[in-house]
């Protein structure tokens, strides 16, 4: 995760506040298409790899989420395409080159990879793959005529993962590749459609800020709030790694004991709690600094944008760490789903206030508000359902 981060201010410095802000936008709007084809299969499908019996049966959730989400993609990037029109700061060309990033979100089958205790794998590739987008930003990003080299640069890392393990993949297809079922990803797909739309809208939630700000605000202060948003997100998304990962522990721990599932989400959330919060101190208290240290004067305003971003980032762990430890694991996906629509509602609702009210400051304001509500809204409900047991 820290690789983007690298090149990120060097991206910044070379295209400068505005245009910056329309490449973020840009895959803002196409992350829209990405968290539709993502969001509302992977954890389900996740935890039937953790639980499954043998090699054949990891393959088949493999093949029936590939089948249900290629399914998905293609309509989903014409609605993203369209939807691009609506911004004038960003040209259709980045949109277009952005979408590259939806094509790797199905070459690289992260979760599938966690699930099969393939993390040094899943590492490497990811870590690849980012390494030569870097390599490539690096490469083509010099001036602010550069916008469309930066999107496709930035967008290819997960393509280039998904080539990476590929042959890995074959490998285990080809041991059971007689045996699949061609046609059980229909009921794979009924169940999960419970939470394709919810999770869709719960995790574009996360690109909703920027494209609601570049819509009331433009592409300068989107620029503003993604310099510090980028820096955020990359931990949230780091920390939602560690989170699936330690799921399928979880999984695996409560089905046979269902006690000592209980102590080990306990201590788990408590050592969660304890790293996240650390390093959320110490980025708010020298957010100045980090700053000016990575984008130069032109970005000072980002600071205190930055030291909201880190209180939002601590609350956003530890409850999707609750939601994801609790009902995500047992598979209630009625109430991840109901939970999920919440989400999509305060977080847009939130935002949308925010940004009108005061552009990347007040956005960055609403989203911490966002997030103590649906904190709290979690808290209450868990606790409703622990006493009625």
């Amino acid at each position: 995760m820290a690789i983007p981060l690298l090149t990120l201010p060097f991206v910044a410095r070379a295209l400068g506040v505005d245009e910056f802000g329309k490449v973020m936008l840009a895959q803002a709007i196409v992350f829209f298409g990405v968290v539709f084809i993502d969001a509302g299969f992977n954890t389900e499908s996740q935890r039937r790899v953790a639980l499954a019996s043998d090699q054949t049966q990891s393959l088949q959730v493999l093949f029936d989420n590939l089948k249900a989400r290629s399914a998905c993609a293609i309509p989903t990037m014409a609605v993203i395409i369209g939807l691009s029109f609506l911004f004038e700061d960003v040209p259709l060309t980045y949109v277009l080159v952005a979408l590259l990033h939806v094509m790797g979100t199905l070459a690289f089958p992260q979760w599938w990879l966690i699930g099969k205790s393939l993390g040094f794998q899943m590492g490497l590739a990811s870590t690849a793959g980012r390494l030569i987008a870097a390599v490539l930003t690096l490469w083509w990003v010099r001036t602010p005529g550069d916008g469309m080299w930066a999107v496709a640069a930035a967008s290819s890392g997960t393509v280039w993962a998904g080539l990476l393990v590929t042959p890995l993949i074959r490998r285990h297809w080809k041991l059971a590749a007689g045996q699949m079922d061609p046609r059980s990803w229909r009921s794979y797909f009924a169940a999960v459609r419970p939470t394709i739309f919810s999770g869709f809208f719960a995790s574009a939630s996360a690109s909703t800020p920027a494209v609601l700000l570049g819509w009331v605000s433009g592409a300068a202060q989107v620029g503003v709030f993604s310099a510090a948003d980028r820096l955020t997100r990359a931990a949230a998304h780091l920390m939602g790694v560690i989170e699936q990962t330690l799921m399928g522990q979880l999984a695996r721990a409560e089905q046979n004991d269902t006690a000592l599932g209980k102590t080990l989400r306990r201590d788990l959330m408590i050592r969660l709690g304890l790293a996240s919060a650390l390093g959320c101190l110490v980025v708010g208290v020298w957010a100045d600094l980090v700053v000016r240290l990575l984008y130069g004067d032109k970005f000072a305003t980002v600071s205190p944008v930055l030291q909201l971003l880190c209180v939002w980032l601590w609350i956003h762990v530890m409850r999707r760490a609750g939601l994801l430890f609790t009902w995500s694991l047992r598979g209630n996906l009625k109430g991840v789903s109901r939970f999920q629509w919440l989400e999509a509602g305060v977080v847009t609702t939130m935002a949308a206030l925010g940004a009108t009210g005061a552009g990347a400051l007040g956005l960055s304001s609403g989203l911490v508000a966002a997030e103590v509500v649906l904190g709290l809204a979690l808290w209450f409900a868990l606790g409703r359902e622990g006493k009625q047991k």
